[in-house]
């Protein structure tokens, strides 16, 4: 229970907060050295929600766009431009750990794949 609370209360902190420090939903900026992914949601919810398609558009900045890559059940691409990619997420009850979807977004670097960062989003489950 301890655990499950310190992985939402972090991923809270992280996600809360657009580039401005302004409360803005899930939409979140996440940083590796001077690796940049911002992950833009089109919901101002706190969370995902079951059976419905939520779209998201992740902008990179100094990560090279085609050796990017994501893992996560109900992730559908759905094209993207020069920095940016856009997907469609739609949350599948049996694959959420403890409510939450699951998401690794990796990257290649130096010809391998890299782990970037492991997300748990909140999913509301009714």
């Amino acid at each position: 229970m301890k655990k499950t609370f310190l992985i939402f209360s972090v991923l809270f902190i992280m996600c809360s907060f657009n580039e401005n420090g302004q409360k803005n939903g899930l939409n979140c900026t996440l940083q590796k050295g001077n690796r940049i992914m911002k992950l833009e949601f089109d919901t101002n919810k706190k969370y995902l929600e079951l059976k419905r398609r939520t779209a998201l558009k992740i902008s990179f900045e100094n990560i090279y766009i085609n050796g990017f890559s994501i893992e996560g059940v109900g992730i559908q691409m759905c094209g993207g431009g020069k920095n940016f990619t856009k997907l469609k997420i739609s949350p599948v009850k049996k694959y959420l750990v403890n409510n939450q979807l699951e998401i690794s977004l990796f990257e290649e670097r130096n010809g391998k794949k890299e782990l970037f960062r492991k997300l748990l989003i909140p999913v509301k489950v009714d």
